[in-house]
């Protein structure tokens, strides 16, 4: 079988969905700074991951802009801002998964209460910075989405309903954002990624069936 660049970044899309997908799913959620330290291995494994799909949902989607190359401000302009939304979400799973984990467990003895108080501070400090890198990732995402979508429905080289769904999507997550219902704790970042990550498997698994590039 010819393994064309199609397929190739259709099954980055997916395995890099379903990485994260697993991200979520395995996410633990936040508590005291004892409930932290107990969870700290975990976050560290579940977060690397995330930080592994990032390449690989790179690579998938570059293979789209790619695919949709007739579409060129379209496609060029989803792969640039989805781009900076994934080094924005790497950069938050670093902070949240790595940084914070390795600097409670070297750091943290609960010797006093005035030390407890100075490493909630900084571990709040912390957290705000994952929430602000987070939201960058789903504003990318959500515009990234309705330009390829767009390209998508504009082209009609992939079925039309998988780019009406994208915008729709994409103008969805949007809206929440705005509205200040997504992007504020692990559960509602999560149902944005499930919602997100869903479409991405479905466009995948469509991209990896094209026969051939769009002319």
């Amino acid at each position: 079988m010819n393994f064309s660049i199609d397929k190739a970044s259709g099954l980055s899309i997916i395995v890099g969905s379903i990485m994260i997908i697993g991200t979520m799913a395995l996410h633990p959620t936040g508590g005291d700074l004892e409930h932290v330290l107990r969870i700290a291995n975990l976050a560290i494994y579940v977060h690397s991951l995330a930080i592994a799909s990032v390449p690989m949902l790179f690579l998938g989607f570059l293979g789209l802009s790619h695919y949709l190359k007739e579409a060129k401000i379209l496609s060029a302009s989803a792969i640039v801002i989805y781009g900076f939304g994934l080094v924005a979400v790497m950069i938050a799973a670093a902070i949240n998964g790595l940084a914070t984990p390795d600097f409670i467990l070297e750091n943290f003895d609960g010797s006093t209460s005035e030390k407890k108080e100075q490493m909630r501070l900084i571990i709040s400090y912390q957290l705000s910075l994952n929430h602000a890198f987070d939201k960058i990732f789903i504003v990318c995402t959500c515009l990234a989405s309705i330009l390829w979508s767009l390209a998508i429905i504009k082209l009609q080289s992939l079925p039309i309903w998988i780019g009406i769904v994208g915008v729709l999507l994409g103008l969805a997550g949007t809206a929440l954002f705005l509205a200040g219902f997504i992007g504020l704790d692990v559960r509602q970042f999560g149902l944005f990624i499930f919602g997100y990550a869903g479409w991405s498997v479905l466009l995948g698994i469509l991209l990896y069936r094209a026969d051939s590039q769009p002319t």
